[in-house]
Formats: structure tokens, C-alpha cells, sequence
């Protein structure tokens, strides 16, 4: 893709934002809500599972291209985030979009007072417990790169 084209791409969905991030909460909400429901029936799981992953995806371009921090916390994603940590099929994505927040050495405007506090505490007593839970013997891989990113979010 053109620089130029580009360019217009991301002006555009800056444009965008005030209808396009209640869009994608909403998409986040009733996705997690649906996959719940359906633990019972493995297909339907699946493919609410596909939705919220291609969300993360997006969350994670977002995030890592161009994203103000600001518009993060504004529409409650790091929450959505962190809900999504503790899925063992969602969690990779979560904290890969948490990490590269964290990454973009937010300055203290980007963050609203009300968050500094109450969700720090939050999300520390959450990395505990994510440490705490038992390994995956089969999976110690994967169990050693999700533990390394969560490490990288909670010491940034």
C-alpha cells in the first residue's frame, strides 16, 4: 500500500472514531457474552471464539500503528483486555495488545486520573493470580511467552 493511501486510510478512520470505537466495544461485549453462553455447543464457541480473536487482531494493529493511548482508556478496551487475559484462547492476543500499550511509554495525559489508581491495583492482583495458576505441562512454550508478556506489561 502507498504511503499516500495509507495516510488517507488512517485519517479516515481518525474521523471515524467517535462512531467506530462504541461499534467495536459493543462487538467485544456481546461476542465475550455469546461465547460464554455457548460453552455448550463447541461450534457456535468457535466461531464467537474467531470474532473476538480477529477483534484482538485489530486491537493490536490499532494499537501498534497509530492509536492514541488516550482513545484506549476512553473506550474501556484495556478492561476488555484484561477480561480477555485470563481466556486461554484469548489470552496471547490481550496481552500482545496490552504489551505494545504499555510499550508506548505513555505520558501521564494519556491517562485518565480516575484509571492510575483503581486499575493498576486491579491489574497487578490479576498478573498474581495469572502467575499463580497451574502450568500446562504440554504447552510450557506457550505458558513461558504469555507469562514473559505479562511480566513486560505489569513491570512497564
Amino acid at each position: 500500500m502507498s504511503v499516500e493511501r495509507r495516510n488517507e486510510l488512517i485519517k479516515n478512520i481518525q474521523e471515524s472514531i467517535p462512531n467506530l470505537f462504541p461499534f467495536l466495544f459493543k462487538l467485544y461485549d456481546e461476542s465475550y457474552a455469546a461465547y460464554k453462553s455457548s460453552q455448550n455447543n463447541p461450534q457456535q464457541a468457535k466461531l464467537h471464539l474467531r470474532l473476538l480473536s480477529a477483534l484482538l487482531e485489530s486491537g493490536i494493529a490499532f494499537v501498534n500503528d497509530w492509536l492514541s493511548p488516550r482513545y484506549v482508556f476512553e473506550h474501556q478496551f484495556v478492561q476488555i483486555w484484561s477480561v480477555l487475559l485470563q481466556e486461554e484462547d484469548l489470552r496471547m492476543e490481550a496481552a500482545e495488545c496490552l504489551r505494545l500499550l504499555v510499550n508506548q511509554k505513555l505520558k501521564p495525559q494519556d491517562i485518565p486520573e480516575s484509571w492510575i489508581n483503581g486499575f493498576i491495583h486491579t491489574f497487578g492482583k490479576q498478573c498474581f493470580e495469572i502467575i499463580r495458576q497451574p502450568r500446562d505441562q504440554d504447552a510450557l512454550l506457550d505458558e513461558y511467552e504469555f507469562h514473559k508478556k505479562v511480566y513486560t506489561i505489569y513491570i512497564n
